[in-house]
């Protein structure tokens, strides 16, 4: 829901014209620690441009980029820090070429990556020089030889200005998705006291004929809620129970996300629980749910979770059997090495028909 505190782009622009770039960079501070890193990004870009040699704001702009996934911004602003720092921020050319690999500019990236794995002295990167090389040769290959995919952007009641993510089929013909609705990306003003950046929140879309689908509106359930991102749901197999994700800042200005648990009742979706520790712990997000059965036919909850102990690094793929005498899961376990690296594993999916587990990786080589 927006508020008296939202600003167009164009008075946005207005205001960015005369103010001091003291007051700019004040502003933009406010704007992160809100949360609110659409409005962060205009107001650091334009510091940048009016203290040019600011390689640390710059530094961050292109992370802001990256995590609003602007790749082409991003990818601006890592060149820049990487051709101008004498050497102040080693990975910024690293990141650069990443963002050039993430726009699907394969051949352009590959070389340039090769002559960094040559000239890079540090050590932080590690492996992950190598797989993104591995990666962009089979993306290279992989385009030679396309799969027989046909993709579709889905329309304007679905997609708009933010991002639209984690959909969940409800069955083959309405899906429940994660999204802030709006046809423009809103700027608040982060001098304001009475600032409420919108939340995610879960909708429903439907197909109307073969791949057409269109947006319904609002899920009617009881897990949406005006202080907190909703999102990440998963159905278990059997259809008794749904899991989702609340993520809210904490005190220290970190969104910790935490998961939840609804059962289906004769009356509709019960009140959401927030699962016991070990799935949730104190200071640390749990989310992106995912749930298979054993051969008992219990349910094995799956997770990322970015908490350190007993971690690979980043946040890691972790796993607990649901104790039905105790209606909770008593134990997790780190899903292992195999899996889980020093980079970030997160949107584990299982697919039960198959018992085959699915995720993704920043790490590992890809497309």
């Amino acid at each position: 829901m927006l508020n008296v505190s939202a600003q167009s782009e164009a008075a946005l622009e207005r205001q960015l014209k005369y103010l001091p770039a003291k007051k700019i960079l004040k502003f933009a501070e406010t704007a992160e620690e809100k949360g609110d890193i659409y409005t962060a990004i205009k107001y650091y870009t334009r510091y940048t441009e009016k203290v040019p040699g600011n390689y640390e704001i710059a530094y961050k702009v292109a992370k802001l980029n990256l995590k609003a996934r602007n790749y082409v911004n991003a990818a601006t602003f890592y060149k820049i820090v990487a051709d101008s720092a004498n050497g102040s921020y080693p990975e910024a050319g690293y990141y650069y070429i990443d963002m050039l690999k993430r726009q699907g500019k394969y051949e352009e990236a590959l070389p340039l990556m090769q002559q960094f794995k040559k000239n890079y002295r540090g050590r932080a990167l590690g492996k992950e020089i190598d797989y993104s090389i591995e990666g962009m040769k089979m993306a290279i290959q992989m385009k030679q030889k396309p799969a027989n995919y046909d993709i579709n952007h889905l329309d304007g009641t679905i997609n708009k200005a933010y991002i639209e993510a984690a959909p969940v089929f409800i069955d083959k013909s309405k899906v429940i998705y994660s999204a802030m609705p709006a046809d423009t990306v809103p700027y608040f003003k982060p001098n304001s006291d009475n600032v409420t950046i919108p939340v995610r929140r879960f909708y429903t879309a439907e197909r109307i004929k073969d791949i057409k689908w269109e947006g319904k509106g609002e899920l009617v359930a009881p897990f949406n809620r005006p202080d907190a991102h909703t999102t990440n749901g998963c159905i278990s197999p059997n259809g008794r129970n749904f899991y989702f994700t609340w993520c809210r800042m904490n005190d220290e200005g970190k969104n910790i996300c935490q998961i939840y648990q609804s059962s289906k009742t004769d009356s509709g979706w019960s009140a959401p629980v927030k699962l016991k520790s070990p799935v949730n712990i104190e200071g640390y997000s749990s989310t992106m749910p995912t749930v298979g059965l054993d051969k008992k036919k219990n349910e094995i909850l799956y997770f990322s979770s970015n908490r350190p102990m007993r971690s690979e690094g980043g946040y890691d793929i972790w796993y607990g059997l649901y104790d039905i005498k105790d209606s909770s899961f008593l134990r997790v376990d780190n899903i292992g090495r195999k899996i889980n690296t020093p980079g970030d594993e997160i949107t584990p999916y299982f697919d039960d028909a198959s018992k085959t587990l699915y995720f993704s990786s920043d790490y590992w080589a890809g497309v």
